[in-house]
């Protein structure tokens, strides 16, 4: 939504007595996911209507430390961490809202912290963990596999490459698609000198897509 303009005068006066009395409730909270609500209370004050983003981050991170799973305090932190350019904290943030994530956003938010760990902290190795994990969570998401093969060939990791291929043909399974990843396993095996190992895989490539030109032309240079 449209950011409003921070209260002034007596409207701020108001906002800051109602941070101030969230405030003084956490703090006498005996019950740390009450303390952390009521902190997060007092941060979205003093983000949206007062506009203290640095105090916010701050409140925002004391609910968190009140209540890890207090998956509210964790994102709007992230909000505001991305602002900055703190990709770090975007990361540390974003684990938070993994672990107490439901499946189906689960898998949405490891794509995106592999991809701020590529893209931000140049972290490659790191993203392809967290790739892993994003598999292991949605085994048929075809994302998580594609991002791995190209992990793996850029890395020149021909045994991963050969492992996340073999799973790529496994999850999908349209005829053409499972020629060019058969077809590009045989050039694999093609680069490790392994004949009959290429000719097997073009081979495959073209039970699958019989108008593989690709495939039919490894078969030729095998």
């Amino acid at each position: 939504r449209t950011a409003e303009a921070p209260a002034a005068g007596p409207a701020a006066d108001y906002w800051e007595g109602r941070v101030s009395a969230y405030r003084r409730e956490a703090a006498k909270a005996a019950d740390d996911p009450l303390a952390s609500r009521l902190t997060y209370a007092a941060a979205r004050i003093l983000e949206g209507r007062l506009g203290k983003t640095d105090e916010a981050r701050t409140l925002y991170r004391q609910a968190i430390e009140r209540d890890g799973t207090n998956v509210l305090a964790a994102r709007a932190a992230r909000r505001l961490a991305l602002s900055a350019g703190e990709a770090r904290e975007v990361l540390a943030m974003l684990e938070i809202e993994i672990a107490n994530a439901a499946p189906g956003e689960r898998i949405e938010l490891l794509l995106l912290a592999s991809e701020l760990m590529s893209m931000r902290l140049g972290e490659v190795d790191g993203a392809a963990r967290v790739l892993d994990r994003a598999r292991k969570e949605a085994p048929a998401d075809l994302r998580p596999i594609l991002g791995l093969c190209a992990h793996a060939h850029a890395a020149n990791q021909a045994e991963d490459l050969r492992r996340q291929l073999t799973a790529l043909a496994e999850v999908w399974r349209d005829p053409t698609v499972v020629a060019a990843v058969e077809t590009e396993m045989g050039r694999e095996r093609e680069r490790a000198a392994d004949n009959e190992g290429a000719i097997a895989r073009f081979a495959a490539a073209l039970g699958a897509d019989p108008a593989s030109l690709a495939a039919s032309a490894g078969l030729v240079r095998a």
